[in-house]
């Protein structure tokens, strides 16, 4: 492997994946529907 790379001839290009990018939602919960989800998340060891 090269020390130093030219990157200076280096053309850019669209991302092909761009249309598959994740999108943030806002949800509105009730409290005991996340109450659930954060009782599973503690048995199963994963963070809420």
């Amino acid at each position: 492997m090269k020390s130093e790379y030219d990157l200076s001839q280096m053309q850019s290009r669209k991302n092909p994946y761009a249309s598959k990018l994740k999108k943030p939602v806002t949800m509105r919960l009730s409290e005991d529907v996340i109450e659930y989800f954060k009782s599973m998340a503690k048995d199963s060891d994963i963070p809420y």
